[in-house]
């Protein structure tokens, strides 16, 4: 075989061997970075008001991109105003809903319970 040969086999098979191993180190690492938006775009009177009310409402919790509320009747829930409101999506259950608004779910948990201590 001549050297020229031998000089490219070499160059591709240290080539291939440095591009493996980056992509591995890049396929382990672990993204810890989570999008949380501090951002409500309506005020919490409202969310109350369209599950019908303070009266209505029970207790509520959240994930990263959705809220749960728990309620005494459902039949009250207007779910047309909470899509309006920038809900992706609701799911009405026996005595809850959840509403599916993103990465402000929790920001919006958290003035909920603000709003319900005063």
């Amino acid at each position: 075989m001549n050297k020229t040969k031998i000089y490219y086999i070499l160059t591709l098979g240290i080539g291939y061997l440095i591009a493996k191993n980056k992509a591995k180190k890049i396929a382990n690492s672990v993204n810890s970075n989570l999008t949380v938006s501090e951002k409500v775009p309506f005020e919490v009177s409202e969310i109350l008001n369209a599950i019908g009310g303070i009266e209505n409402y029970v207790s509520h919790s959240a994930t990263i991109n959705a809220i749960k509320f728990e309620v005494k009747d459902t039949s009250l829930i207007d779910r047309d105003k909470i899509k309006q409101m920038g809900a992706k999506g609701t799911m009405l259950n026996e005595d809850s809903v959840s509403c599916l608004f993103g990465d402000y779910s929790k920001k919006l948990a958290d003035l909920i319970t603000q709003h319900l201590a005063k």
